[in-house]
């Protein structure tokens, strides 16, 4: 018991010492603002709209009502203040450190390999982006629930019950609404059933049998009909399928309202394929060498690119050959652990390798904040089969000493806005998102040559990208360019035509040139996407007002204080149209 706790406390420890300066680091200007800063629904609390809103409303092209709450928590609680958020960030990062310590302890009763790749967990530099970037608050929050349903399950596994049962469910069902990470659990499930729960196991080709070794009695929902005692346990997971059935289409319905999935017209079904094998080997490779650690991690086929034959054919031969690795090694009983570890590193990176694509990455840091932890668990129940206690501890303190420096060095990067996407322009300078936002930074700083050089070399590399092009013409319109901004807008609302940021944009800048009729157009057709925008809202009114249309201004005015009540700009609106009546 003290061992354990010894354990609990240690990691806890390595997370404060490694994650505390993030308190003192800003909101990104790329999502942070959209999630959190700028959103009203966020901003006020927690409110009945701002409950209602969030199990309705798909911003940022992902349904997840239960980050919206814990969002909204933070903003009740620190208001604006950008560390409290991260605060939280970093705090349910290291709940989850321990909580994937106990689980394992729970389900293997290894105290020293749980903790270790717990640890590995918790200061591995490539969760940092997970961690200190506000907007993935879903990857940790999920990752929790995640966490907490196996542990339900492996009480239910070893005690039976109905509650408990329900219980898994209900955790599940809860992570599914923080982020629909959790449709691979219940694979999950039976992949702990074969190890090290050791339920089932394959005992014949075909056929499906139960492997009680080492476990006690087990129970099992009542199902109808005669059936094998492994049949059984496959289909008391009949429930958690259909979830994630659910769970999946409504995610599909989400990224489709935010018009995030590419088409297969903007990315063939080939650069997708070539990608898939590249990026597992990526993801491998980091956990190793974990030297290119990046906010964005453009497709190469959608700047441009491709990945040449030989990435491909060697990224899959080599895939190949570790699976047959795992496999010749699970041959003998000590080794059962290795295909596990595989394939949970492969098969809950599924949902994000990008054979739906959703965005414009090819790889993304907070995609592997659970699968590396199948990684996790080969290494660290490998090093204990082949090595000495001695040789481990040396390892350990190696491995500890070593992601504790490079997990400071990445957060570093997280700093400030410039940092971020500095770094991310030097990892890759074929990088638009990068230049562009960079372009933006300098601006900011009234750098205006620097800002030009990079919102040039952003255009360069990728002049049909429409988020790019929407983060370019705001610099043109900051340097009063607007014909140029105006142009760039134009462009990014044809490329995607529900992009409400650049449509709010355009009637920004077309309110600015005085050409209300066609500002009040692109505003309506920016609300219609997202109709909550105060911003937008407001806008909307004033133009109402400049066209002489009193009443249609002043109900839109009396919508933005039925959203903020006391709106000072709504309340001055309101008195310029009983002015124009």
């Amino acid at each position: 018991m003290k061992r354990r706790a010894g354990m609990i406390l240690g990691v806890i420890a390595l997370v404060v010492a490694a994650y505390h300066v993030v308190v003192g680091y800003p909101f990104i200007r790329y999502d942070d603002l959209t999630y959190v800063a700028d959103n009203p629904h966020v901003g006020d609390g927690l409110t009945v709209d701002g409950l209602n809103w969030s199990l309705t409303a798909a911003p940022g092209a992902m349904w997840h009502p239960l980050t919206w709450w814990s969002h909204m928590l933070d903003a009740q609680l620190f208001g604006d203040w950008a560390g409290g958020h991260h605060l939280t960030s970093a705090v349910l990062h290291a709940l989850n450190a321990v909580l994937l310590l106990i689980l394992l302890r729970s389900l293997t009763g290894s105290t020293w390999r749980s903790g270790m790749v717990a640890a590995l967990f918790a200061l591995h530099p490539i969760n940092v982006e997970a961690v200190a970037w506000v907007a993935q608050r879903k990857s940790v929050l999920s990752a929790s629930f995640w966490m907490l349903s196996l542990l339900a399950y492996a009480a239910y596994t070893r005690r039976g019950g109905v509650g408990r049962y329900l219980a898994t469910f209900l955790l599940m069902a809860l992570g599914l609404a923080a982020k629909p990470v959790l449709v691979t659990l219940p694979c999950v499930m039976l992949l702990l059933d074969v190890w090290p729960l050791h339920r089932l196991r394959l005992s014949e080709p075909g056929r499906v049998g139960p492997d009680i070794s080492g476990v006690g009695r087990l129970a099992h929902p009542k199902v109808s009909g005669p059936t094998r005692p492994g049949s059984r346990i496959i289909v008391e997971k009949i429930p958690f399928f259909l979830l994630s059935a659910a769970a999946s289409a409504i995610a599909m319905w989400a990224q489709a309202q935010g018009g995030a999935v590419r088409t297969l017209g903007e990315l063939p079904l080939s650069a997708r394929l070539a990608n898939v094998p590249v990026a597992y080997v990526r993801y491998i490779r980091r956990m190793f060498w974990p030297d290119d650690l990046s906010i964005h991690d453009s497709h190469p086929a959608l700047i441009g690119e491709a990945w040449s034959p030989w990435h491909v054919t060697g990224a899959a031969l080599l895939l190949v050959a570790i699976t047959a690795a795992v496999l010749v090694a699970a041959r003998k009983p000590r080794f059962r652990f290795a295909p596990i570890g595989w394939l949970w590193f492969i098969g809950t990176l599924v949902p994000m390798i990008g054979l739906v694509q959703v965005g414009a990455l090819a790889t993304a840091d907070r995609h592997v904040y659970i699968p590396l932890i199948g990684l996790s668990v080969m290494i660290v129940w490998g090093a204990a089969e082949l090595f000495s206690m001695r040789v481990r501890r040396l390892l350990a303190v190696v491995a500890i000493a070593g992601l504790f420096a490079l997990s400071t060095l990445q957060l570093g990067h997280w700093r400030s806005n410039f940092a971020v996407f500095w770094y991310a322009a030097r990892i890759n300078d074929r990088n638009p998102l990068a230049h562009a936002m960079l372009a933006h930074e300098y601006l900011l700083l009234r750098n205006f040559d620097r800002a030009l050089e990079h919102a040039g070399r952003a255009r360069q590399i990728n002049p049909d990208d429409a988020m790019t092009l929407n983060l370019l013409a705001g610099v043109y319109a900051l340097l009063d360019d607007d014909e140029q901004a105006l142009a760039l807008w134009r462009r990014a609302t044809q490329l995607q035509s529900d992009f409400a940021s650049a449509w709010r944009n355009l009637g920004a800048a077309l309110s600015r040139r005085g050409r209300h009729a066609e500002s009040v157009a692109a505003l309506r057709r920016a609300l219609e996407l997202e109709p909550d925008r105060l911003h937008a809202l407001l806008l909307l009114g004033d133009e109402m007002a400049a066209l002489d249309r009193a009443g249609d201004a002043a109900r839109i005015y009396r919508r933005v204080l039925a959203i903020e009540p006391g709106h000072p700009g709504a309340l001055r609106g309101l008195e310029r149209t009983q002015g124009l009546d």
